[in-house]
């Protein structure tokens, strides 16, 4: 019933030679571009085929109506977080996982198959696995599902909500194999109410952040539609006024 309001939602993935193959992703009429580049091997597109499919469920469980949209996605072998000061000029580097880049419409990540992937652990105390990799894939493209949204209904765009429901989508989409070592982690910790959701705790403890914000959704369904309506207030809406 959703896949005629899911058209025109798109996924490049990089690098960018002049020809590219297209993949489903979140229906079958949203497609990902995939470059055809000899440096990017075939368990690269099951990883997305994958993390769109963990997308495409939870979409159609809370009857998301998806804007159109388009991104790019690169394996990469690093990713560096550029942080800026007050002038916009680069201050300092730092190397993440993965990153979502709304500006630029783009999605990078570390190539799985690298040992800085597999020495890893996930939330900061779980071994990485694929499962868990794909689920980070699929975090960064729920951003930019929430983003296309978000700038289709012209409505505020706030760090913490955003990363609000990454992490619920990461985490709701997980096997349960996957699933329960992750909600067990932190177990007194959860959100007393949409305020105490803000980026002073993302920045400090994203894997507290992440856990809790699950917690929180689960427990109150009905703000993954206040988020995609564009009707939800987190604490920066708060932080942001002073």
């Amino acid at each position: 019933m959703l896949i005629s309001t899911l058209a025109a939602f798109t996924l490049t993935l990089g690098l960018m030679p002049a020809q590219a193959e297209s993949l489903p992703c979140v229906g079958s009429s949203i497609r990902v571009q995939v470059a055809l580049n000899t440096a990017l091997p075939d368990e690269n597109k099951t990883l997305i085929r994958e993390a769109c499919g963990r997308l495409s469920r939870f979409v159609k469980q809370h009857q998301l109506e998806v804007a159109p949209g388009e991104f790019s996605l690169e394996f990469t072998q690093t990713v560096q977080l550029v942080l800026k000061d007050h002038a916009g000029a680069d201050q300092a580097h730092a190397r993440i996982f993965a990153l979502y880049d709304g500006e630029q419409a783009k999605i990078q990540i570390h190539q799985y198959s690298i040992e800085y992937v597999q020495t890893r652990n996930v939330m900061a105390d779980i071994p990485m696995n694929r499962s868990y990799y794909i689920s980070i894939l699929t975090h960064e493209m729920a951003h930019a599902l929430l983003d296309f949204r978000l700038a289709a209904l012209g409505a505020h765009r706030e760090h913490a909500t955003h990363e609000f429901f990454a992490y619920t989508v990461q985490i709701a989409t997980l096997p349960n194999r996957e699933f329960v070592p992750v909600i067990q982690l932190f177990p007194k910790s959860e959100f007393g109410g949409p305020l105490q959701i803000n980026s002073f705790l993302h920045f400090s403890a994203a894997h507290l952040f992440g856990v809790m914000s699950y917690r929180y959704g689960a427990k109150h369904p009905q703000i993954i539609q206040q988020i995609w309506n564009g009707e939800f207030k987190s604490g920066d809406s708060l932080i942001e006024g002073f």
